[in-house]
């Protein structure tokens, strides 16, 4: 018999012998005898029964599996007459594997996929994916990131449901992905956050069970609805508007009319203006409703919220004294989102949700390039195989003699402050280079001004 125990270290065990086949190595070992009956301490036990081999996974050796064929006794106590068998420290206790081939998975799950760690080891790829998730799960609970002052909230359809994302506008970070976007789920998402008293303002879209959300879970937070939401509501109304004109066969719009119609009317150019009127003045419907387009195309042109807020009123009142039937739905949504769409101009510079949306369309692109990724996959490979967006922050340290008596010296001055470095989130460009790692996509630039 011989023993090579630095192979196997830190298993206290006993090599008997060692064959190979193939691509597989096997080491034949026996346990070490128990010190005494885990239940009673009584050091005085018998050997029962037989003793039965058991295969165990091990940390690749030399690009070779690893197999340890363990023999394991069972005891019996002489004192409590209870039976048990040795405690090996090194074996995990939930699966056929020793606690260095995890710490070696784990090591290697920021670059390799599942499938490529199950042909390494020779584990089942199953196996490595549920070992991935408790990894991933352990990481999520012991994660902190720095709660933003400025907090965007969007969603993305994806596999048949929704996605939910917080990021930081303030920083351009994502700062967490969800599942689903119902308001009962929204509000778990908020109060998970580490400091939900910091944030200041919410960019939001106009979903109503998002602003119900963060009115139950951040009451204290100021809501802006994003201008571009607020604006593709009017655009897409006046674009039905003209669609029901084009069914009527006595009037015809040609594409340029539609182009020019659509465009804000100070931004034409002279002759599409006079070709404009002449469009308007022979159809009361249409002036009525591009005049109500146009009429709210200048309230974010207003210096404050005071003058904004008269120009929504004053389209408000213009839709109902018209009698604009069509609008009376859109009319409805601006008066109940009144506060939220005003509060946009209550914050110097503006503030929507441009960065937010932005990630959202490029993380589509890229789940599409990398052939579908599920989520665990998808929220796992953002926050934590990207390198994150961090700062230093000076936070002032405890002087541990200032309990001391007056004029009581350790002979050495204590700096003032203690360097503490803060994780902000995942920056766009990170994202890019994460998940276009593995696909057949060309590789983007490591950070380039249109991930930014």
């Amino acid at each position: 018999m011989s023993t090579v125990p630095h192979l196997l270290h830190p298993l206290p065990v006993t090599i008997e012998s060692i064959s190979t086949e193939g691509n597989n190595v096997t080491f034949y070992v026996t346990e070490p005898l128990p010190t005494g009956c885990p239940n009673c301490l009584s050091p005085l036990f018998t050997k029962s029964g037989n003793s039965d081999d058991r295969l165990y996974r091990d940390e690749p050796l030399r690009d070779q599996h690893v197999t340890i064929n363990l023999k394991r006794n069972r005891y019996k106590c002489k004192a409590c007459n209870r039976l048990f068998r040795a405690t090996i420290p090194g074996l995990d206790t939930r699966r056929r594997v020793t606690t260095r081939l995890i710490e070696h998975l784990e090591a290697h799950f920021h670059k390799r996929s599942n499938v490529e760690l199950a042909e390494e080891t020779g584990l089942l790829e199953k196996t490595v994916r549920e070992i991935r998730k408790e990894f991933y799960d352990r990481l999520f609970a012991e994660r902190q990131t720095v709660t933003p002052k400025v907090l965007g909230i969007d969603e993305l359809y994806k596999n048949g449901e929704y996605l939910c994302l917080l990021t930081d506008l303030e920083n351009h970070t994502l700062v967490e992905l969800h599942i689903g976007r119902e308001k009962e789920r929204v509000v778990q998402y908020l109060r998970a956050l580490h400091s939900p008293k910091d944030v200041q303002i919410i960019c939001i879209d106009m979903y109503s069970p998002i602003r119900n959300a963060c009115r139950t879970a951040l009451p204290h937070a100021k809501l802006i609805v994003d201008k571009f939401h607020v604006m593709k509501l009017i655009n897409d109304k006046f674009t039905d508007a003209l669609k029901s004109l084009k069914r009527d066969p006595l009037k015809s719009l040609s594409r340029k009319d539609t182009t020019w119609l659509k465009t804000t009317y100070t931004r034409l150019e002279p002759a599409a203006q006079r070709r404009v009127d002449t469009l308007l003045q022979g159809d009361k419907k249409l002036n009525l409703t591009h005049q109500a387009k146009e009429r709210f195309y200048s309230l974010y042109s207003a210096p404050d919220r005071a003058h904004a807020g008269a120009i929504l009123d004053d389209w408000l009142k213009f839709v109902a004294d018209q009698h604009l039937s069509e609008w009376h739905r859109t009319a409805d949504t601006i008066r109940d989102w009144r506060d939220p769409i005003l509060n946009f101009f209550d914050t110097s510079p503006p503030i929507t949700n441009a960065f937010t949306e932005n990630m959202v369309q490029k993380i589509k692109a890229l789940n599409t390039k990398a052939k579908g990724l599920d989520f665990e996959t998808l929220r796992s490979k953002a926050l934590f195989e990207c390198v994150p967006k961090t700062r230093a922050v000076k936070r002032p340290r405890i002087n541990p003699f200032a309990s001391r008596p007056a004029g009581f010296s350790a002979g050495f001055s204590i700096p003032p402050y203690d360097e503490v470095i803060e994780n902000l989130g995942i920056p766009l460009h990170e994202l890019f280079r994460v998940w276009l790692k593995d696909s057949n996509v060309p590789n983007l630039p490591e950070k380039s001004k249109s991930c930014v």
